[in-house]
């Protein structure tokens, strides 16, 4: 809790407590399994031959809207240069053959660190920033 990562985020949780729409515990929960998609809704749209089903029908504008709301600049910058989900899909691992038989695994889809800090930041949200709410 004393880290440059909480405390931004706490700042996004600050935000949040001042808009006019009300947010519930469980409204930021889906919203932050939805989040925590991302390798299953690229994986969908690359194609793959297996893949993890994404549990929730979320539209790339969605997702980046979320994001926008609850997570950090460094994790939207790298979504909002991509038109879709495909985009995230590092392009010298994108062919047919790689992404056909792909099993799926979140760091062979997106770039590792930005996988990884996604799942830093909704891991503070739902273990720390949530308990705040009723």
């Amino acid at each position: 809790q004393n880290t440059k990562l909480f405390f931004a985020l706490q700042q996004k949780q600050n935000e949040l407590f001042k808009q006019p729409f009300h947010w519930t515990k469980g409204k930021i929960e889906l919203i932050l399994d939805k989040l925590s998609e991302l390798p299953n809704l690229v994986e969908k749209a690359c194609g793959f031959y297996i893949y993890i089903a994404p549990r929730y029908e979320t539209t790339f504008e969605e997702y980046k809207n979320f994001a926008k709301t609850f997570l950090l600049e460094n994790i939207y910058s790298e979504l909002d240069k991509a038109k879709a989900f495909t985009d995230l899909y590092p392009k010298e691992a994108f062919d047919l053959q790689e992404r056909k038989y792909n099993v799926g695994k979140p760091f062979s889809v997106l770039k590792a660190e930005m996988c990884s800090d996604l799942f830093w930041q909704i891991a503070i949200w739902k273990d720390f920033l949530l308990k705040q709410f009723v």
